[in-house]
């Protein structure tokens, strides 16, 4: 990579090399794994896995400022969960299998 500097007294550059790591986070596609609707909606919301093995998987809803408003498990591959107890609002959908997490941001309207 190549920095120059220029102003009215002149210019200057630095030349130097960047090496970038990547490190996984954990976090992978939601909609790889799960389709989730409607969205925006207003009090019942289905989950359903696309993968077999997801059964079971922990679920938590979070308000945007990361407090958990609702917790459960899903119990088989559609599930509809009833959020109807939430206000309007931004929220984030995190579902935990074998330490890896899945989130879908989603909207309640009342």
């Amino acid at each position: 990579m190549t920095l120059t500097v220029s102003n009215e007294c002149g210019s200057s550059s630095s030349h130097m090399t960047l090496n970038i790591h990547c490190v996984s986070s954990g976090l992978e596609a939601f909609e790889a794994y799960f389709d989730f609707y409607p969205n925006p909606g207003k009090a019942l919301f289905i989950v359903r896995s696309n993968r077999a093995g997801l059964i079971g998987s922990q679920y938590r809803v979070l308000g945007m400022v990361g407090r958990v408003v609702q917790r459960g498990v899903l119990q088989s591959a559609s599930e509809t969960l009833d959020l109807s107890s939430l206000y309007s609002g931004t929220f984030i959908l995190e579902i935990v299998k074998n330490e890896r997490r899945y989130s879908k941001i989603f909207v309640i309207t009342h």
